[in-house]
């Protein structure tokens, strides 16, 4: 019986260290950004952009039209140096890249046209 006890204890230890450790991931894009737009014309509209960045390099995109989501859709971010590749594997949202930048005190997310595309929200 203790021979069994002592086999099961060396293969649980086995088994616990060859699991792979997950790398740390503390990126300052992380989180959630978004910006709103107002259009002013015949009908004033509420247009809002949401980007939530988590450590898996994976993320979800949501465009809301007054509060009604018209786009939800997953992506995959990759960083190179300061620029961030959004890739949403989704016809009907273009590629974008961005990178981190202050305006005001606050931290937001430039285009490459440099246009702000997104605040942090904390």
């Amino acid at each position: 019986m203790k021979t069994k006890i002592a086999k099961y204890y060396v293969l649980g230890l086995f088994v616990l260290s060859s699991c792979s450790k997950i790398p740390l991931n503390n990126d300052p894009i992380l989180g959630i950004w978004t910006l709103e737009q107002e259009s002013v014309g015949d009908k004033t509209n509420l247009f809002r952009r949401e980007w939530i960045f988590n450590d898996a390099y994976l993320g979800r995109y949501h465009y809301y039209v007054n509060d009604v989501i018209m786009i939800e859709t997953d992506y995959r971010w990759t960083k190179e140096d300061t620029l961030y590749y959004i890739d949403y594997n989704d016809i009907e949202v273009p590629n974008e890249y961005f990178h981190i930048t202050e305006e005001d005190g606050h931290q937001v997310i430039i285009n490459i046209k440099n246009e702000v595309v997104g605040r942090r929200v904390l």
